[in-house]
């Protein structure tokens, strides 16, 4: 087991290393808009979520899903069953006919049972979606453009250890802060200021976390249970309590159950992950 969570450490290193070179922090409409069908499954699940949903970003993905349906590859099938069950969260009744039209296809059977149970939560609308009121293509390329000029936001070159941790938390890393969250849960990693940024990273998110975020949070629960620190029992009883999600309900709730109880509790916005990225951001 420990030398697991020493290769862990390792990966860890290496993921902050190659993290720092992209922008990790992509808004739904460039992930819409990115011709690429893993970043268009995250933007469905988070716009599912409840967040950065309206009128434009929805019209995107039922052009996506117009555009893809008909001959869709089996590795696409599940990205746009999400298409689905999005677009059906929006409670807007322009997307009903497409919905239907899809249900009523020769669509992969998947796809097809996601539209019907997504028609049907949607009421009658008079305006109506068309495949081709948007050109996906521009939309696409013009996304290209932006992100070509973009300068990613890199981390100094001098910073130590834990300077790199909190930087890469305060970006948003999920899968370096997974590896964090592992190296407490094998009781490798114990310093508060880390600790205390993924708690505010947990807080941030886990009330309407999106499914690609889950497993995550979930680790962060599971390692702070490991912590016998009462600074974080209110974190978890709260997060056991208001998250939208069974996995980190399940170990945020067996976390709160091992932690002590203390007075001196965390508290959400003591670490402002801005100025940390103000702080440690290479110039």
């Amino acid at each position: 087991m420990k030398n697991i969570f020493q290769s862990l450490s390792i990966l860890l290193v290496i993921s902050l290393s190659v993290s720092f070179a992209i922008n990790v922090k992509a808004n739904v409409y460039q992930q819409l808009t990115s011709n690429d069908l893993v970043q268009v499954k995250l933007a469905a699940q988070t716009m599912y979520a409840g967040r950065e949903v309206n009128r434009e970003n929805a019209d995107i993905l039922a052009e996506i899903l117009l555009s893809k349906y008909e001959n869709a590859l089996t590795t696409e099938v599940d990205t746009l069953a999400w298409a689905c069950k999005t677009l059906a969260a929006t409670k807007d009744g322009r997307y009903r006919d497409l919905l239907i039209r899809i249900a009523q296809s020769d669509a992969p059977k998947k796809l097809r049972k996601y539209a019907k149970s997504s028609y049907k939560q949607l009421p009658e609308g008079a305006d109506r979606y068309k495949k081709g009121t948007l050109d996906l293509a521009a939309l696409q390329n013009k996304e290209t453009v932006r992100a070509s000029k973009v300068e990613p936001i890199l981390p100094k070159a001098d910073l130590n250890k834990k300077e790199r941790m909190l930087f890469t938390i305060a970006k948003g890393d999920l899968g370096s802060i997974k590896h964090m969250a592992q190296t407490i849960y094998a009781k490798e990693e114990t310093d508060t200021d880390i600790t205390d940024a993924l708690s505010e990273f947990l807080l941030i998110h886990y009330k309407d976390s999106a499914e690609y975020q889950a497993d995550t949070l979930a680790w962060i629960c599971r390692g702070f249970g490991e912590l016998d620190n009462g600074r974080y029992t209110q974190v978890m009883e709260l997060v056991s309590e208001k998250t939208n999600h069974i996995k980190i309900r399940r170990y945020a709730n067996s976390a709160y159950k091992d932690l002590p109880k203390a007075e001196n509790s965390y508290v959400k916005g003591t670490v402002n992950f801005q100025e940390i990225i103000e702080k440690y951001k290479a110039i």
